[in-house]
């Protein structure tokens, strides 16, 4: 019998202790008047536990209150501890009873021990486990065992051995059981506003991203777009639901196809596309898009587009959001309901009747009209009304609920006593349609999801951060990637272990972002295997619950930055290279660039050359002869025209040039790029030299002529020696014949004297 007493009056508190969590949803515990009546609630289970006690004998008496006394000091402090306590202890010395010192010091003492525990665990930060509870249980019941010696006439021990197994049993079992539930409902609460903080954060993400989000299907089906798509694409939402994949996207670009057939067989695709603006503008964005399933396994897609002109930056307000919450508050229906108890009577107001779907004339019962609920939601409800009725306990409830007609519907139902002299003489609350808002809740959850998917999963490298000390407070996938680092060590850093300037200016930044909203920047980022890498950040200020937080899109700028930097070292070498280098437009002929060499020569500025064409600095070229000339570059019969011309100054005077001319066609353009020589020095050794020629030609002609009459002269003297010579040969012969002597050798031998005719 002993045990059966305690196991009905522990049942009791336990069952009683759900109430509590029923009570912290609509007074919080944090709040004084939360605890006041969470102490007033437990001291109610106590003294309803000590009015059907275990009685012992005359004046001594065993029930729950060691539980929910020291449960009520555990979750819900001092004050609430105090309340309860008092309650109990008015209770027991009203009981009276040899055991009436001993009852109060189990009260102090389980109230002691729940407060100790209190302070020691701190369970609104970390609702006590099992073995804590457990731990809690034997101490109090321990104790209260050994506060059973202070019963007069030694009856302590007998007590001690009739009651301490089932009390060390059975009690420690009901606080972990009664603790337990509280410790859940803890839990769940502090769950809800994490999921509620988190939700707003990324939803805010998405509706205050820079970039145009849009949800769509594999098949080309607009679900969702953002307020930046929508600015994007100059569409409403609505409008590029209607228009779907190729209403928005430019089908006439070849690269679609290609970025389709990616998608389909990788799950994603990231790169360059054009999209179609409502007037016809095509614009130039980069599209990174990847599928996924929602919660209900459906394919899905997510869109983030990035207009790469940079021309649509500022940010829509949360206008989808407001007018979503202005409409559902449009569109609720509350109806007011009363029952007198003095008359028995009751009274609907008219939307009563219509979430019921009852006519006017209808006078349904309470028992009647709790049938309208769902089957397993009518026990609460009529046990709160019950309730209600008896204690005056108010009540606040959402429910099932099914209409005359059969429509099912979500309902909130509240119910409230009113009271007079002690006495409660009327129930009254609301009943309102809550559906579209559970739903839209829902869509909210699944909204909230998704964005969350969108921000861990987006492959643009993005932080959120704490614009007063710097802390990353969350960072997606592509982030941990990209730095190195684990994305739970990112989460314990701080953006000035990452930025390579100083805090002092890193602070500045931050706070010109949290000033200014938006604003973008460059700097170069340390990431996990120590190199250094040039980054663009866009980043721009949401606010969670009144706190500001930095949203930062991280760019990897590092190979631009080198390209830029080659770049700016070839126009600094044609800059200031000796030759006159000029680029003007295939099309409207019009100078483009000129550089310092050519400026310093010709006399015009840049500025002045930019509304000028070759024509204007060649005084031999018509436009005639000139685009005769182009022709033959614009049909790609010649690589190169190589020409010379004379060039006209500002101040008019000419010098000869040399030119050198090519034409270069990309990125959708046109262009022609001269290289000039200026001859004039050339021209002028090439006159000189022609001079010298004509001079030396004169001066050849003439010695010529000299040498000429020279050799005449030495041939007619060469004549006279050559006759004289021969003539001494022949009188040196014939003497020699005369004197008998042979003829000297070599001399010629004429015929003899015989042989002569």
């Amino acid at each position: 019998m002993v045990y059966l007493d305690l196991i009905f009056n522990l049942a009791l508190l336990v069952a009683l202790s759900v109430v509590s969590g029923f009570l912290d949803k609509r007074f919080p515990r944090e709040t004084r008047q939360g605890q006041l009546l969470q102490g007033l609630l437990f001291g109610l289970v106590t003294v309803l536990g000590m009015l059907r006690p275990l009685v012992m004998g005359p004046g001594l008496i065993f029930d729950g209150r060691s539980v929910m006394l020291s449960l009520c000091a555990l979750y819900f402090g001092p004050w609430a501890a105090a309340a309860a306590g008092a309650a109990a202890l008015v209770c027991r010395i009203l009981l009276g009873g040899m055991g009436l010192l001993t009852g109060s010091l189990v009260i102090a003492s389980s109230l002691a021990l729940g407060l100790a525990a209190h302070y020691r665990w701190k369970p609104s930060l970390t609702p006590p486990g099992a073995g804590k509870l457990i731990l809690l249980g034997l101490a109090v019941h321990a104790a209260m065992l050994a506060l059973m010696l202070t019963l007069p006439g030694g009856a302590g021990w007998s007590v001690i051995r009739r009651i301490g197994p089932p009390v060390l049993l059975f009690f420690p079992l009901a606080t972990l059981l009664a603790g337990k539930i509280l410790s859940d409902h803890l839990l769940m609460m502090q769950s809800a506003a994490a999921l509620s903080e988190s939700e707003e954060r990324y939803r805010l993400l998405f509706e205050a991203s820079p970039d145009a989000v849009m949800l769509t299907t594999p098949d080309g089906r607009i679900l969702s777009a953002n307020p930046a798509a929508c600015r994007l694409l100059g569409r409403s939402e609505e409008e590029i639901i209607a228009s779907g994949r190729d209403g928005v996207m430019d089908r006439e670009d070849p690269r679609l196809a290609a970025a389709l057939a990616e998608r389909e067989r990788t799950g994603k695709f990231a790169g360059e596309l054009t999209m179609v603006r409502k007037d016809g503008a095509r614009i130039p964005v980069e599209i990174s898009t990847s599928v996924f399933r929602d919660r209900f396994g459906q394919a899905r897609t997510s869109l983030i587009i990035r207009d790469i002109t940079r021309r649509l930056q500022e940010e829509e307000p949360l206008k989808r959001l407001q007018a979503l919450l202005a409409e559902t508050q449009r569109l609720s229906k509350i109806g007011g309901w009363e029952h007198d108890l003095t008359t028995g009577r009751g009274r609907w107001t008219e939307e009563v009747y219509t979430i019921y779907g009852l006519s006017p004339d209808a006078h349904p019962s309470n028992e009647e009209a709790i049938a309208f609920y769902a089957p397993e939601d009518r026990p609460i409800i009529a046990s709160a009304f019950a309730r209600l009725l008896e204690t005056g306990e108010p009540y606040d409830l959402v429910f099932k609920f099914n209409r005359a007609s059969g429509e099912s519907l979500r309902v909130r139902t509240i119910g409230q006593a009113e009271w007079k002299n002690g006495k409660i003489v009327r129930v009254f609350g609301n009943i309102m349609d809550v559906t579209d808002r559970v739903r839209t809740e829902e869509a909210l959850r699944e909204s909230e999801e998704l964005f969350r998917n969108l921000f861990m999963h987006h492959e643009a490298v993005k932080l959120i951060l704490d614009p007063e000390t710097g802390s990353i407070i969350d960072a997606n996938d592509a982030a941990a990637k990209f730095y190195g680092w684990p994305r739970e060590t990112l989460l314990t850093m701080k953006i000035f272990e990452i930025n390579t300037l100083s805090e002092t200016e890193i602070r500045r930044a931050l706070e010109t972002v949290r000033d200014q909203e938006r604003t973008r920047f460059q700097f170069r980022h340390r990431r996990a295997d120590g190199s250094i890498r040039d980054v663009e950040i866009f980043s721009s200020r949401i606010d969670v619950k009144g706190k500001p937080f930095l949203h930062s899109i991280v760019t990897d700028i590092s190979e631009r930055k080198e390209i830029e930097s080659r770049q700016q070292r070839l126009l600094s070498i044609v800059d200031s290279s000796l030759n006159e280098i000029y680029i003007f437009d295939a099309e409207t002929l019009r100078f483009e660039y000129v550089n310092q060499g050519a400026l310093r020569n010709i006399g015009f500025s840049l500025e002045e050359m930019r509304s000028m064409t070759p024509l204007d600095i060649k005084p031999s070229y018509t436009p005639q002869t000139f685009a005769k000339m182009l022709e033959a570059l614009r049909q790609g019969l010649v690589q190169q025209l190589v020409f010379e011309t004379d060039h006209r100054r500002k101040d008019q005077t000419l010098y000869p040039v040399e030119v050198h001319l090519q034409l270069y066609s990309g990125e959708g353009r046109s262009i022609f790029f001269a290289i000039i020589s200026d001859i004039s020095e050339r021209k002028a050794v090439e006159t000189r030299i022609l001079r010298i020629n004509e001079e030396l030609e004169q001066k050849v002609q003439e010695r010529t002529a000299e040498l000429q009459k020279t050799i005449r002269q030495l041939e007619e003297t060469n004549k006279i020696f050559v006759g004289r010579e021969l003539r001494m040969i022949e009188l040196k012969k014939r003497i020699e014949e005369l004197e008998g002597r042979p003829a000297t050798p070599g001399t010629p031998q004429r015929p003899s004297p015989q042989g002569d005719p």
